[in-house]
């Protein structure tokens, strides 16, 4: 849930001898706590505690659901990195920060076996109280198939067991409150068929996604062409 998790470029610096790193964000790190609109301030302060002096390369990736606004001095900006050369004599102790808007919260897209769909706000986990377990955190309906991240726009596949692919846009999911909530028909199925995989477009092997996209649901999809199945894991996660 975190809105800026560490990188590994941000880890290898902790490789420094006698380096001190210390990463937060302000008001907070998490999307939840902010809302949409909201500004955060990720600052990072280096200090070397050794006798040395030494020239730290600092990048940070801005993520997904936020939008970069400005960047402390000496920052060099490409696409969604950002990137520094903290020089640091002995003892010296400096903070570079970016600042960003928070565009879009994110939510869970719940797939389930019967070819149904729901969004659900991160918002509606939250609770109030400390619990060792979350019950009731889906229908239970029909068997679950996937829950997929999202951060603002994105496209989730939906793969059959009869071969066919459909590709949605998350504006076409209407978000709820309810973690429970059935969802809506967004796979159309065949007698005997199922939903056995989601994930989003961008992590699976489509490559003409165009071919299983549709302008209305529920859809079929299209079957699946041997270049765009790719692992045969993409048909049963």
């Amino acid at each position: 849930d975190d809105l800026f998790p560490m990188t590994e470029s941000a880890k290898a610096r902790l490789q420094f001898p006698r380096l001190v790193y210390n990463r937060t964000a302000s008001p907070c790190t998490r999307f939840n706590d902010v809302e949409e609109g909201g500004t955060v301030t990720l600052k990072v302060e280096l200090k070397n505690c050794s006798k040395n002096a030494y020239t730290v390369p600092v990048k940070e990736v801005v993520p997904e659901g936020v939008t970069f606004v400005q960047a402390s001095d000496g920052a060099q900006v490409s696409g969604n990195e950002i990137s520094w050369d903290v020089s640091l004599n002995a003892g010296e102790t400096k903070t570079v920060s970016y600042d960003c808007t928070v565009t879009a919260k994110r939510g869970e897209t719940i797939v389930f076996e019967n070819g149904k769909v729901a969004r659900v706000d991160l918002s509606a986990y939250q609770t109030k109280t400390n619990r060792r377990r979350l019950t009731g955190a889906y229908s239970s309906k029909s068997p679950l198939v996937a829950v997929v991240a999202l951060t603002g726009e994105a496209e989730v596949v939906l793969s059959s067991a009869s071969g066919r692919a459909l590709s949605v846009k998350s504006s076409l999911l209407t978000s709820k409150p309810s973690r429970d909530n059935k969802g809506v028909q967004v796979m159309r199925l065949k007698k005997g068929d199922k939903v056995s995989s989601a994930r989003l477009l961008s992590k699976s092997p489509i490559k003409e996604p165009g071919r299983y996209r549709t302008r209305a649901l529920p859809a079929l999809g299209a079957l699946l062409r041997p270049q765009d199945a790719g692992d045969p894991s993409f048909l049963a996660d």
